[in-house]
């Protein structure tokens, strides 16, 4: 078995799309994929900072949905493999 780990920034659908497309041809196919990015606010909402928020959630969810499309085609096609999905965040 064969594990990498690659860091990347989650918001960026290109940036996830090519992480994925460099270990399919370095090990193969993705059998197991981990979305383990989060983000937490640092300040309140009433703060006012929308830009936190907008980030968060670009990581928080957008992240895990381009995760997901990145190598669930392929796990459909070979009819296995496996999301783990960690969440994050908490509201103040």
């Amino acid at each position: 078995m064969k594990v990498i780990a690659v860091q990347a920034d989650m918001s960026v659908k290109n940036e996830v799309d090519q992480h994925v497309e460099k270990a399919q041809a370095k090990v193969g196919n993705v059998d197991i994929f981990v979305n383990n990015a989060g983000q937490m606010l640092t300040s309140t909402i009433l703060s006012g900072q929308v830009e936190e928020c907008e980030q968060m959630i670009d990581v928080n969810i957008k992240g895990v949905i381009y995760g997901i499309h990145a190598v669930l085609p392929s796990m459909l096609s070979r009819s296995t493999g496996h999301i783990i999905n960690i969440a994050f965040g908490c509201w103040t």
